[in-house]
């Protein structure tokens, strides 16, 4: 992941309008998104992706947050980049909450093994013996998502447009949606930005000639 993203030319995208496509009381929620790209870094070419940087729900982060032994907004560094936030906002935009790691495991417990549940699960279950910094340093990076590009640009300039599921599973019984998919089917707001890079598929592209077959 680290190699894919050297070099990509990060831009701030806009939500323009969000659509649900699929009838009330269907099993799935999918959603026709509509995003506003700055001039400089709209190009893009049919069969490729726009690579983006969701935020982790608030809820979500509020809920770890109750179960923690320090201050949320206590302040921590980010060993990369070298920036000081406080811990919330950290985890709203920085963190990964969904994966957690053997270190991260062990940290909060001696049990053998790996464990299953996300953060907020793990925080439930055991007292966490870490200040604030610590638990940061353990947590993985917030990792970009992808999604194909459903539109042309000769037909929407500066517009990128996806179809999105809103993604969900169930952890100790309790229904957590998808980072992404949450992020852009439910909490961002219509005009609100958000980080992106269009990743190009060379590979994956529409015959040169209108002769030749699709399939």
């Amino acid at each position: 992941m680290t190699a894919l993203l050297q070099g990509k030319p990060w831009a701030q995208a806009r939500l323009l309008s969000r659509s649900l496509l699929t009838k009330e009381g269907s099993t799935k929620e999918t959603f026709h998104i509509v995003l506003e790209l700055p001039g400089e870094h709209a190009f893009y070419l049919p069969g490729d992706s726009i690579g983006l940087l969701p935020r982790n729900s608030p809820e979500l982060v509020e809920q770890i947050c109750a179960h923690l032994p320090f201050s949320p907004d206590e302040e921590v560094l980010l060993q990369k980049t070298q920036e000081r936030l406080c811990f919330r906002r950290f985890l709203r935009e920085k963190a990964n909450l969904q994966k957690v790691t053997r270190s991260l495991f062990h940290a909060f417990s001696q049990e053998e093994g790996c464990f299953a549940g996300d953060l907020l699960a793990l925080v439930r279950r055991w007292y966490s013996p870490l200040s604030a910094q610590q638990l940061a340093n353990l947590l993985l990076p917030m990792a970009p998502r992808f999604y194909s590009i459903a539109s042309s640009p000769s037909l929407h300039p500066e517009e990128v447009h996806l179809t999105v599921g809103l993604v969900h599973q169930m952890i100790e019984g309790e229904k957590r949606y998808g980072t992404a998919s949450s992020f852009l089917c439910k909490e961002m707001q219509v005009g609100e930005t958000f980080p992106f890079f269009v990743h190009s598929s060379p590979h994956f592209r529409l015959p040169s000639t209108d002769h030749s077959p699709l399939l």
